[in-house]
């Protein structure tokens, strides 16, 4: 095999699957130092909602995190309805097994889904909510390392 044949063999990657890789990689960047860089959209009364999540003492655990990106995904396909559900039923204690974890889980979902859309707008209406969706599996596979949650 030739030094170059690995490449000449491989598809060219589509400039949005590239932008979406890079997005993700960027808000991995961001979740790594919890808490994330929140900038404005944060106002007053939602930093208080959020208050103990974002003055936790450590990140949150991998766990956490998967239900995070899950709540995130659902929200993103407009799934609302399948995430009540799954809060109703009590199911997420077996993921969230206290209220830090839970505040922590619904305020990662948020900042995710709003860094989706900003990136969204910065892309002027070029990626779907289904690219938004594959944004966050992206991010899913750089954080969690292939093990992800699902209702």
């Amino acid at each position: 095999m030739g030094r170059w044949d690995e490449l000449a063999e491989r598809k060219p990657q589509e400039l949005k699957e590239y932008a979406l890789g890079e997005a993700a990689r960027i808000v991995a960047e961001e979740l790594r130092t919890y808490p994330p860089r929140i900038g404005e959209w944060l106002d007053a009364a939602v930093r208080e909602k959020y208050r103990e999540a974002l003055s936790r003492p450590s990140p949150p655990p991998e766990a956490t995190m998967r239900v995070a990106c899950e709540l995130a995904r659902r929200e993103l396909l407009r799934e609302y309805e399948l995430v009540d559900r799954y809060f109703q039923s009590g199911a997420y204690r077996s993921e969230l097994p206290d209220d830090l974890e839970e505040q922590t889980a619904h305020f990662l979902a948020r900042f995710l889904v709003d860094s989706a859309l900003d990136f969204q707008e910065f892309g002027k209406g070029k990626f779907s909510r289904k690219d938004l969706v594959s944004l966050v599996e992206k991010l899913e596979d750089r954080l969690l390392r292939g093990t992800r949650f699902r209702l």
